[in-house]
């Protein structure tokens, strides 16, 4: 009993370690007036196009693969920001710009806009794209994974004013 209870533990800390976040110090925080000034939205900042190639990806291996993200991040409108940030909305929106979450400095300063081709470049290998990041997941190096993944990602975190532009632009979807 004392094996498989401890056996748990560390299973619960390597899940809790895989996806560290760096505690910012005080004088780091936001003061009050620059809260008051930060207008966090879920709606995107920037129009997107998404590659036709993600048209045939596999959104049940997409799905799969969300399962590496399920324990530090949520996707759905108002979800809760846990280890990492919700990702509603993220795609056409700027790193770091929800301020219900504490993100790196050096995420905060890598000034990237989440595109197709961003996110790509990121969930293939974060430290790569942002040194001194602290998500600590080491990414995922199969292209086919990380196109299934993106796709799912797309679908389950498009925001409200996302979905309107692409069924107009595109009226088979």
């Amino acid at each position: 009993m004392q094996k498989l209870i401890i056996a748990i533990v560390a299973g619960s800390l390597f899940a809790i370690a895989s996806c560290s976040v760096e505690q910012d110090t005080e004088s780091e925080k936001p003061t009050i007036d620059q809260t008051q000034n930060m207008a966090f939205t879920t709606e995107p900042i920037a129009d997107i196009e998404v590659p036709k190639q993600w048209a045939g990806a596999d959104i049940a291996m997409g799905k799969r693969e969300f399962s590496k993200c399920r324990a530090c991040h949520t996707t759905s409108k108002g979800g809760a920001q846990r280890i990492g940030p919700n990702l509603y909305g993220i795609f056409g929106s700027k790193a770091a710009s929800n301020p219900e979450f504490r993100f790196s400095k050096a995420l905060q300063d890598s000034n990237i806009l989440w595109t197709a081709q961003t996110m790509d470049q990121w969930i293939a290998d974060p430290k790569q794209m942002v040194k001194q990041t602290s998500m600590s997941f080491v990414g995922i190096r199969n292209p086919e994974k990380r196109e299934a993944l993106l796709a799912y990602l797309y679908q389950q975190t498009r925001s409200d004013t996302q979905e309107t532009k692409t069924s107009a632009t595109n009226p088979d979807q």
